[in-house]
């Protein structure tokens, strides 16, 4: 279990660095959009692009610590869920900020 969460940090990060790299003309990123599709608000790009990998480990430290305490109830195949989850919304999350990126140069 601990190779496969490992494996989606750093899956995270890369998503994150390469991300970076992309967006680097922008000084702020948005976080939220509303229904209207409007930014609500919006972060530091460094911050921005750390909190999914930030989230990811806090989860994954906790989920493991909880597999090992009720193997039964916290199983790889429900914890490796909630990693794959985590790293599609920051997909999302990249993809959305892409449009953003896309709209306002237009």
């Amino acid at each position: 279990m601990l190779a496969s969460a490992l494996i989606g940090f750093a899956t995270s990060v890369l998503l994150a660095v390469i991300a970076n790299r992309r967006f680097k003309e922008l000084e702020r990123l948005p976080m939220q959009w509303g229904l209207s599709g409007q930014v609500n608000w919006t972060a530091p790009r460094i911050p921005a692009l750390a909190f999914i990998p930030l989230l990811y480990a806090l989860l994954a430290s906790v989920l493991i610590s909880a597999a090992q305490r009720d193997p039964e109830k916290y199983t790889l195949q429900s914890v490796g869920m909630v990693f794959i989850v985590v790293i599609a919304a920051q997909i999302l999350h990249l993809w959305m900020i892409d449009r953003y990126r896309s709209n306002r140069l237009e």
